[in-house]
This record gives structure tokens, C-alpha cells and sequence, in this order.
């Protein structure tokens, strides 16, 4: 028959995609051919009793097919869209999962095979020009520029020099290149000689005029210079018995009396200080939580039990990292939701999260979600430590993150259900939800989920 020709069975998986997936991905890939291979043969179906009215076409009434040839080839058109869709959405549900060839997968058309025909030529194209990309790359030793700062010169001397900020106009300095002497010749090597001033010229100290207006820069060279000569001055006034014999005995008045002489307020704190402790490390944890995340959802694992979750279209465009921060908070929500005054393990692969568990504030998002773990954990006063594990390691984590979505998943129109609250009232739990479809603060979920109240609406009396 023609339309066997032209919808033929499902396209393929590749093979080398095939190898790379794991046996659950394989097993969803699975399903989603068979669905689509039910789906071809009813367009066949249909094709062949399109051909069978066009056969006889003399036969049947004008009114009548017409109306028979517009359904039909209307439905046909439907069916041919429905079966291009189900050979996207596998493509878009495996994409994700694969790292090297991700790029070249993603372009591909399919054909016969889901991946097209000539997906090995194509990866071998990718690495034969990734292999030459690499060799005409510019050193990155080759590609340093210069230094952005002055080497200094060992033999000269020094000036620094102090700008405003923004402002390259501003020519403030420290004149510190033009009185070597004056200094005691520190940067030249030479013995310091100190110079004793009158003190008839002690008036002479002030700051530095030009013209009748102050210079605003300070003038170090001209004040450490005179500092100098007040040397001799400060040793014959600190060795004069006279002096010292005047000053002894002599204490400056206190505005209120400091802090070290009040008496203790209570005695109950000096008294428990030598037995208290606040232990800064435990080794016997209560619960043990291992947590990863993929780019297409998350995963947890702790006493033998998982739990995982898929990200929103909003969350796929967030950082690794923050995401692998969610995972912990949605591990600790799955699996510690019912525990107080504990201590709880939490294993990640990720040092970037594990860093901000314990106390890192870099990155304003990272830190934000850092602390609302924190506060959840307070509120029922819970302390986690978190401690670095192999991905190797991690694998149940790390296999429960990478589960493929489900196409079991509905949701009510938002505007049919604004119609059905407004007309019968809010509900106080939805039953059947998750934390992406869920219409009521309050909902139960039908697989562990962070946020709902309980598991499986059929276990629960209503």
C-alpha cells in the first residue's frame, strides 16, 4: 500500500546512542516506539480507507464526500503531526542525557533511524574537528598579556601613588622618591643620621601652601622629613628624671568605668564555664542523606529508599551548582521532614554546594538558598553536616536523578479551575498533585515529593 510506504514503522534508536543510555532510559525509549508504532499503523488504517473511498468515489453522494473526505483528511493531518511530535519528544527526552555527542544528537534529522542515518560520520566529523581545533589554539602561555601592574625596579626608588576611584585625573601622591635623606636613607642603604631642630623653628612645620591654597595631597616627604628632627627632642624628654618624676603617679579620668573592673552581673555563667562544652564535630549522625542532580531532574537516596524529581523550564536555566544545592533541600524535605533536634549526613559530589552547607557566601543565589535550608533545618533544629563523596560513589543518587519524565503527569486548565473555585469554593488539598501541578497549598503526591503532606491519596480517609 502507498501509506505504508509513506508512514513506515517508527524511526530507530542508533545504536550509538543505544549504548550510552542506561536500562531505564532504554526501557521509557521503549514504550515511546511501541506508542508510536500503534500510531503509525492507525494511520495506515486510515490511509487505506481514504484510498478505498477515492476507488469509489462515483459511487458515493457529493454531500457525502465531501464531508467524509474533509474528516478524514482532516484526522490524517492530525495523526501525520502526532507522529512527527512522538519522534521529537523521544529525541528531546534523550538529548539531556548525553555529554560528547549532545551537540551533533541535538541537529540531527530524523529518518529511518531516530538520530538519522549518518550520525556516525557526523560524530567522527565533531572530533576530527575538535582534534584540529585544539591543535591550532594559541598557548595559553603564548596568549598571556603583559603585566597590569609596574614591575619595581631593584635599583631605584620607590613612589607610590594613590588614585581616586573612577578618576584617572586625580593626581594625588606620596612624595616619598624625593627625600631619601631626610628619611634616615633607608632605601639607599646609607646610615640614618638624625638632625637636631631648634626649636626657634618649630613654626616651620605646617602643610605646604601654593599660592594662597592648600595642597590637598599629604605631603609625607615633608612631614616624616620634619618628624625626623623632633627625634633628638623625644629622647632627652623621655630619659629627664625631672620629667618623668612629673608624670608619675598621674592617670587619665575614665568617662565610665571600663568593662574589665564591673562586677559580674551573675555568677551562674563564671561558674558553669569550666564544665560547658559546645561540640564542634559528631560522628554519630542520626540519618544519613545522599543527594546529585542532572540537568533534567534531581535525585536523593537514604536507607535503602529514593526519591527524585524532574526540573521546570525555569530551572533548567539555573546554575549546577544551585541545583545540587536544591537537591539537598529536597532530600532533606523527602526524607527528614518528620525529624527534630538531630543530626543529619548529607553526601554530595559537589564541592560547590558542599562548601556553602558549611558556611561559604560568595554568589548572592547560591546563598540565599543556602539559608533557607538553614532556616528550614532551625525551625525544627536539625545541624547537617555535609561531607564530599565520589561520584562513583553516588551512583543510586545519581541514577535516581537522571529517571526520565513520565508522561503520566496531567493538570487541570488553570482558567477551567478558576471557573470550578469560583462557582463551588477553594478546596482545601488536592489529592492527586505534585510540587509542579499542585492547585492547593496543601496536596498529596503519588511518589515522594519535598512538599506534599503524605503518599497516595487512596491511603488517606476522605
Amino acid at each position: 500500500m502507498i501509506f505504508l510506504l509513506i508512514y513506515p514503522p517508527p524511526p530507530k534508536l542508533n545504536p550509538e546512542i543505544s549504548a550510552a543510555l542506561l536500562k531505564q532510559n532504554l526501557t521509557t525509549e521503549s514504550s515511546q516506539c511501541e506508542v508510536q508504532n500503534q500510531l503509525g499503523k492507525g494511520i495506515c488504517a486510515l490511509g487505506k480507507g481514504i484510498t478505498n473511498i477515492l476507488n469509489n468515489i462515483d459511487k458515493i453522494p457529493d454531500d457525502l464526500k465531501n464531508d467524509l473526505l474533509t474528516n478524514l483528511l482532516d484526522s490524517g493531518r492530525m495523526l501525520t503531526n502526532l507522529f512527527h511530535r512522538v519522534s521529537v519528544t523521544r529525541k528531546n527526552l534523550i538529548v539531556p542525557l548525553l555529554k560528547n555527542m549532545r551537540e551533533v544528537a541535538d541537529k540531527s534529522t530524523p529518518s529511518e533511524y531516530l538520530f538519522g542515518a549518518d550520525l556516525s560520520d557526523k560524530l567522527k566529523s565533531f572530533e576530527n574537528i575538535e582534534t584540529v581545533s585544539k591543535e591550532l589554539k594559541i598557548p595559553s602561555s603564548a596568549a598571556k598579556g603583559s603585566l597590569l601592574y609596574r614591575k619595581p625596579n631593584k635599583g631605584g626608588k620607590v613612589q607610590l601613588r594613590t588614585y581616586k576611584q573612577n578618576d584617572p585625573s586625580t593626581t594625588r601622591s606620596f612624595k616619598l622618591a624625593e627625600t631619601g635623606s631626610s628619611l634616615g636613607g633607608g632605601r639607599t642603604g646609607q646610615k640614618s643620621t638624625h638632625k637636631k631642630l631648634p626649636l626657634g623653628e618649630l613654626e616651620g612645620c605646617s602643610m605646604e601652601k601654593q599660592g594662597e591654597k592648600e595642597t590637598q595631597g599629604l605631603n609625607v616627604s615633608s612631614y616624616a622629613g620634619r618628624l625626623n628632627q623632633f627625634y633628638e627632642w623625644w629622647l632627652t624628654i623621655t630619659s629627664n628624671p625631672t620629667i618623668l618624676g612629673w608624670l608619675k603617679g598621674y592617670s587619665l579620668p575614665f568617662v565610665e568605668l571600663p568593662v574589665q573592673a564591673r562586677p559580674l552581673v551573675s555568677r551562674k555563667f563564671s561558674i558553669k564555664i569550666p564544665t560547658s562544652t559546645n561540640d564542634l564535630r559528631r560522628d554519630n549522625f542520626n540519618l544519613e542523606i545522599f543527594t546529585d542532580a542532572s540537568l533534567t531532574g534531581w535525585g536523593a537516596f537514604c536507607q535503602e529508599k529514593t526519591a527524585h524529581g524532574w526540573w521546570t523550564a525555569s530551572d533548567t536555566d539555573k546554575h549546577i551548582n544551585y541545583l545540587e544545592l536544591q537537591a539537598i533541600y529536597y532530600g532533606l524535605k523527602c526524607f527528614a521532614s518528620d525529624l527534630s533536634n538531630c543530626y543529619i549526613l548529607i553526601r554530595t559530589d559537589n564541592t560547590t554546594a558542599l562548601s556553602y552547607i558549611m558556611g561559604s557566601i560568595k554568589f548572592p543565589k547560591l546563598n540565599s538558598l543556602t539559608r533557607r535550608i538553614w532556616k528550614w533545618c532551625e525551625t525544627k533544629n536539625i545541624w547537617i553536616f555535609a561531607s564530599y563523596i565520589p561520584s562513583i560513589d553516588n551512583w543510586q543518587a545519581d541514577q535516581a536523578s537522571r529517571t526520565l519524565r513520565t508522561e503520566t503527569e496531567w493538570a487541570l486548565n488553570i482558567d477551567i479551575f478558576k471557573e470550578i473555585t469560583n462557582h463551588f469554593g477553594m478546596s482545601d488539598i488536592d489529592l492527586f498533585a505534585s510540587i509542579h501541578n499542585h492547585k492547593c497549598k496543601r496536596y498529596i503526591s503519588w511518589i515522594t515529593d519535598p512538599e506534599a503532606e503524605t503518599i497516595d491519596a487512596f491511603t488517606v480517609f476522605w
